[in-house]
């Protein structure tokens, strides 16, 4: 543990976990950031996932880097929510609608870290009414690093009311290269949403009638990204869609041809919502250069955005789901 920023006041502290391989995992307390995934390599150890070079990015993190989501995933559309027959406001801070959780949601909030032999583990309570979500929610995030390789990622939270509970974490993956355009990808997921206006879900579509979206079989991600589709314009040119997962493990492979990396992803959830850094404009530094458009590629495991009544966890009832990421 060492101390590397205040925010709000309040220090922010970054951990470190090292498997009998040489894999490092280093995640901070604020957000329960992941920082690195770091592989041993010839050239030193190469960091997996797109992290700010400069720290104090992480305190508004606007691409919400390695950051755990919640209480909710996803867009809510015109923010709000019906809960009991019970209908409540939430923050509008994505235009008119409600963007993960909201601005005082898990990616901004301070954890506090227990470090264990191998593990990580984030606690932390948001209040009743925070961003409008009714309950005082408790959440428990672990991170484990296994001498597999492996980065288990185990969620629970529990309320003392019904309320909206949908998490994830919001990782950029890179396994080599410039850019994830050359990256293959096989997603195991025969349906998509497609978006309206403001990337909210408008309907679920098969991918046989969209092949921009069909990741069934591995395939660049290019392919897909740099297709002319309205759906690809619509959120800035790439991918930025939830899938609807078939059920089959693994959910998803990724491979970079530039290094031989693979990484796997296992989970129990329905979904992934895959996201390809469409809005990076080269205004950050990141992993010691320039963001690139494209950089990474988002597979957030989850519940479909947008859909309160699927996600909602009764009362003094438990939340619990696990992803894991495998890399070779």
């Amino acid at each position: 543990m060492k101390q590397e920023a205040v925010f709000q006041g309040k220090p922010v502290y970054r951990y470190t976990l090292q498997n009998s391989n040489g894999m490092e995992l280093e995640a901070l307390n604020y957000g329960a950031v992941i920082t690195a995934v770091r592989f041993p390599e010839e050239e030193g150890k190469r960091n997996l996932v797109l992290a700010y070079d400069d720290l104090a990015e992480y305190e508004q993190n606007p691409y919400y880097f390695g950051a755990v989501i919640g209480r909710t995933s996803g867009r809510t559309k015109g923010a709000v929510i019906d809960v009991d027959s019970t209908r409540y406001e939430l923050e509008a801070n994505d235009g008119e609608n409600h963007l993960h959780g909201g601005s005082r949601g898990l990616a901004h909030r301070f954890f506090q870290v227990e470090q264990l032999s191998g593990a990580l583990v984030f606690i932390c309570t948001i209040p009743d009414k925070e961003d409008g979500y009714p309950g005082t929610l408790d959440v428990k995030v672990t991170y484990t690093l296994t001498d597999e390789n492996e980065l288990h990622i185990d969620y629970e939270a529990r309320a003392d009311r019904t309320t909206p509970v949908n998490l994830t974490n919001h990782s950029y993956f890179n396994l080599g290269g410039k850019t994830v355009l050359d990256h293959t990808l096989q997603l195991d997921a025969g349906r998509v949403f497609l978006l309206e206006e403001g990337s909210l879900p408008k309907e679920e579509a098969s991918v046989d009638g969209h092949p921009v979206f069909d990741f069934q079989s591995p395939r660049r991600l290019g392919e897909g990204i740099l297709q002319d589709h309205e759906q690809t314009t619509l959120v800035q040119g790439g991918i930025d869609h939830p899938f609807l997962l078939n059920g089959n493990s693994p959910a998803a492979v990724l491979s970079s041809p530039e290094t031989g990396r693979t990484m796997t992803v296992t989970t129990d959830q329905p979904a992934v919502v895959m996201y390809t850094g469409n809005q990076m404009n080269g205004t950050r530094s990141i992993n010691g250069s320039r963001e690139t458009r494209h950089g990474a590629v988002c597979l957030e495991t989850q519940h479909p955005p947008d859909q309160t009544e699927a996600i909602l966890l009764p009362a003094d009832k438990t939340y619990r789901s696990r992803t894991t990421y495998s890399f070779a």
